[in-house]
């Protein structure tokens, strides 16, 4: 269910802090000393975030809806991007083959052994997810 303006404004401090939710993640935090505030929450890979968005009634319902929108769909083509980035191995391997040409060959075969080692646990993931 939708806020409204007016019961932006009529909410009253309770002894404990609470929100009255919007919709889209949008909600309106009412602390005990009667401070309100605009908050959205939103999933990024898996985990949920918020964000602070602004002071009501300076920062208006509407306005509110908007920035809570605009953020959501940003961290939603994020998320839709993420496929391009590339894969720790990958990574890896570039760096190794333009580095290896300045080592010996004995802390080729060193950075060789650590590297396999570190794709164990590393190799299928996507390099901005470490």
């Amino acid at each position: 269910m939708s806020l409204t303006d007016a019961e932006c404004r009529k909410a009253q401090p309770k002894d404990k802090q609470y929100r009255l939710s919007d919709s889209h993640g949008l909600s309106l935090i009412i602390t005990t000393k009667g401070q309100k505030y605009w908050n959205v929450r939103y999933t990024v890979h898996g985990q949920r975030q918020s964000e602070s968005l602004g002071p009501y009634p300076e920062l208006s319902l509407k306005k509110a809806r908007e920035m809570a929108y605009e953020l959501k769909y940003k961290h939603s083509k994020s998320v839709l991007h993420e496929d391009i980035k590339p894969f720790f191995k990958e990574v890896a391997e570039d760096w190794f083959e333009n580095q290896k040409e300045a080592w010996s060959p004995k802390h080729i075969s060193n950075v060789r052994v650590s590297l396999d080692e570190l794709y164990l646990s590393l190799e299928n993931q996507r390099i901005n997810q470490i």
